[in-house]
Protein backbone atom coordinates (compact mmCIF):
# COMPACT_ATOMS: atom_id res chain seq x y z
CA UNK A 1 0.00 0.00 0.00
CA UNK A 2 1.26 3.78 -0.63
CA UNK A 3 1.39 6.33 1.33
CA UNK A 4 -1.85 8.69 0.59
CA UNK A 5 0.86 11.58 0.34
CA UNK A 6 0.67 12.19 -3.52
CA UNK A 7 3.92 13.81 -3.93
CA UNK A 8 5.42 10.93 -1.30
CA UNK A 9 4.04 7.54 -2.46
CA UNK A 10 6.22 5.70 -0.44
CA UNK A 11 5.43 2.40 0.86
CA UNK A 12 3.78 2.09 4.05
CA UNK A 13 5.22 0.00 6.94
CA UNK A 14 2.75 -2.84 8.70
CA UNK A 15 0.96 -0.40 11.21
CA UNK A 16 1.00 2.65 9.83
CA UNK A 17 -2.43 4.41 8.60
CA UNK A 18 -2.26 6.56 5.61
CA UNK A 19 0.92 8.12 5.76
CA UNK A 20 4.79 6.87 5.53
CA UNK A 21 5.90 9.24 8.32
CA UNK A 22 5.20 12.12 10.74
CA UNK A 23 7.02 14.62 8.00
CA UNK A 24 4.38 13.36 5.32
CA UNK A 25 1.23 13.72 7.47
CA UNK A 26 2.36 17.36 8.87
CA UNK A 27 1.79 18.45 5.64
CA UNK A 28 -1.28 17.13 5.73
CA UNK A 29 -4.27 17.11 8.45
CA UNK A 30 -3.73 13.47 8.46
CA UNK A 31 -4.22 10.89 11.05
CA UNK A 32 -1.32 7.90 11.44
CA UNK A 33 -2.47 4.37 13.65
CA UNK A 34 -5.98 6.39 13.91
CA UNK A 35 -4.69 9.69 15.79
CA UNK A 36 -5.30 13.77 14.31
CA UNK A 37 -1.70 14.58 14.41
CA UNK A 38 -2.10 18.30 14.17
CA UNK A 39 0.63 20.78 14.87
CA UNK A 40 3.49 17.74 14.67
CA UNK A 41 6.19 20.70 14.92
CA UNK A 42 5.06 21.72 18.30
CA UNK A 43 5.14 18.10 19.59
CA UNK A 44 8.66 17.60 17.98
CA UNK A 45 10.38 20.47 19.93
CA UNK A 46 8.27 19.69 23.12
CA UNK A 47 6.01 22.11 22.91
CA UNK A 48 3.08 20.20 23.07
CA UNK A 49 3.67 19.53 26.62
CA UNK A 50 4.57 22.58 27.74
CA UNK A 51 1.14 23.84 26.68
CA UNK A 52 -0.31 20.83 28.28
CA UNK A 53 0.90 21.81 31.79
CA UNK A 54 0.47 25.41 31.62
CA UNK A 55 -3.39 24.25 30.69
CA UNK A 56 -3.55 22.14 33.99
CA UNK A 57 -1.92 24.26 35.75
CA UNK A 58 -4.82 26.98 35.23
CA UNK A 59 -7.11 24.20 35.00
CA UNK A 60 -6.24 23.41 39.18
CA UNK A 61 -6.01 27.04 39.81
CA UNK A 62 -9.67 27.80 38.43
CA UNK A 63 -10.65 24.22 40.55
CA UNK A 64 -9.49 25.02 43.63
CA UNK A 65 -11.35 28.68 44.07
CA UNK A 66 -14.53 26.88 43.51
CA UNK A 67 -17.07 25.70 46.56
CA UNK A 68 -17.49 22.12 46.27
CA UNK A 69 -17.84 19.64 48.91
CA UNK A 70 -16.29 16.75 46.50
CA UNK A 71 -13.85 17.39 43.76
CA UNK A 72 -12.72 14.11 41.53
CA UNK A 73 -10.95 14.30 37.93
CA UNK A 74 -12.52 12.44 35.35
CA UNK A 75 -9.61 9.97 34.69
CA UNK A 76 -9.68 8.96 38.11
CA UNK A 77 -13.18 7.52 38.34
CA UNK A 78 -14.86 7.00 35.25
CA UNK A 79 -13.96 5.60 31.33
CA UNK A 80 -16.75 7.72 29.67
CA UNK A 81 -19.32 10.30 30.46
CA UNK A 82 -22.17 9.63 28.37
CA UNK A 83 -25.95 11.57 28.60
CA UNK A 84 -29.09 9.73 29.28
CA UNK A 85 -32.10 11.19 28.93
CA UNK A 86 -30.83 14.45 29.64
CA UNK A 87 -28.67 13.96 32.48
CA UNK A 88 -24.59 13.18 33.34
CA UNK A 89 -23.97 9.43 33.68
CA UNK A 90 -20.48 7.97 34.59
CA UNK A 91 -19.25 4.44 33.36
CA UNK A 92 -16.92 2.44 34.23
CA UNK A 93 -15.56 -0.71 32.54
CA UNK A 94 -14.32 -2.97 34.55
CA UNK A 95 -13.12 -6.84 33.77
CA UNK A 96 -14.87 -9.67 35.45
CA UNK A 97 -13.80 -9.70 39.19
CA UNK A 98 -11.86 -6.73 38.69
CA UNK A 99 -12.64 -4.32 41.78
CA UNK A 100 -13.38 -0.34 41.89
CA UNK A 101 -10.55 1.96 43.33
CA UNK A 102 -11.73 4.10 46.40
CA UNK A 103 -12.05 6.72 44.85
CA UNK A 104 -14.61 5.22 42.56
CA UNK A 105 -16.28 3.60 45.02
CA UNK A 106 -16.66 6.84 46.61
CA UNK A 107 -18.45 8.09 43.37
CA UNK A 108 -20.10 5.41 42.70
CA UNK A 109 -21.77 5.80 46.76
CA UNK A 110 -22.44 9.60 45.79
CA UNK A 111 -23.95 9.71 42.79
CA UNK A 112 -25.62 6.32 42.89
CA UNK A 113 -27.40 5.76 39.53
CA UNK A 114 -25.55 8.46 37.59
CA UNK A 115 -22.53 5.62 38.18
CA UNK A 116 -22.29 2.96 36.05
CA UNK A 117 -20.13 -0.15 36.60
CA UNK A 118 -20.61 -1.86 33.46
CA UNK A 119 -18.36 -5.78 33.73
CA UNK A 120 -17.35 -7.97 30.78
Amino acid sequence: MECENKPCNNELKKGQYKYCSLKCSATNSASIGGRASHNTERMKNGQGRKMGLKSREFENKVAESLNYDVIFLPQSICDRIVIIDGKPVLIEIKHKGERLRPKQKEAQRLLGDSYIVIEK
